[in-house]
């Protein structure tokens, strides 16, 4: 039976077409521990194209509009207001409380270095790569290095080299260059303020775990 990908996303200019989640992907998340094929069964083989590589944020990001699209409906939580101590219920919607951010892919230039950005290419390098990191920040700098097409106009760099002219680089030169980094790269921005129906004390919630994300029945 041929797919039939009848939503999309945007990933800068890039629409990303995807189908609702079936029974075969549910079977297949339930039934595997394989990492990949995990990212399979929720992402990737309910995309159109299935060869685009995603970095991790870009990755929750599809992942959310496909749940959203999938089971429409909102995501529960309970909070404790942190000024009267009541508890009360919150339904919060995705597109509302995660959006993505970014600026156009384009040249970093700081002093003598010049990095060109780029989408990523190799799914499995890069996702290999990241599962071996052993920290928040080394796998930070392997997405950051993963994203460089070409550093001073020269597209022929391997990852080790690239790594290793990172780690040359002075401290402060790497801030530079991350600062801008940061503003170019695809993020999620799941800040977002939850209001108190009690005492109407409002505070900034961080939505980094999705309780409910998953039905029950796809409980692993």
């Amino acid at each position: 039976m041929e797919e039939k990908y009848e939503y999309s996303a945007k990933i800068r200019d890039t629409e990303v077409k995807y189908r609702k989640w079936k029974v075969k992907d549910k079977k297949k998340f339930m039934n595997s521990e394989d990492k990949r094929d995990l990212r399979d069964a929720l992402v990737y083989d309910c995309l159109e194209d299935k060869t685009i590589t995603l970095s991790e944020d870009e990755y929750k990001y599809i992942l959310m509009k496909i749940r959203e699209t999938s089971l429409e409906d909102k995501v529960h939580y309970t909070f404790k207001c942190v000024k009267c101590e009541q508890l009360y219920d919150f339904d919060a919607d995705l597109n509302t409380i995660m959006s993505g951010e970014f600026l156009p892919y384009g040249d970093i230039i700081y002093k003598d270095h010049i990095f060109t950005m780029s989408s990523l290419k190799n799914r499995e390098f890069y996702e290999g790569a990241i599962d071996a990191a052993d920290s928040k920040d080394e796998k930070y700098l392997i997405d950051f290095i993963l994203h460089i097409n070409a550093y001073n106009d020269n597209d022929g760099y391997s990852f080790q080299q690239l790594n290793e002219i990172m780690n040359e680089l002075d401290a402060d030169v790497f801030e530079k260059i991350i600062v801008k980094w940061e503003e170019m790269r695809f993020k999620l921005n799941n800040i977002y303020e939850v209001q108190c129906p009690h005492c109407n004390n409002v505070e900034l919630f961080e939505f980094d775990d999705l309780p409910g994300f998953f039905p029950e029945s796809w409980d692993r």
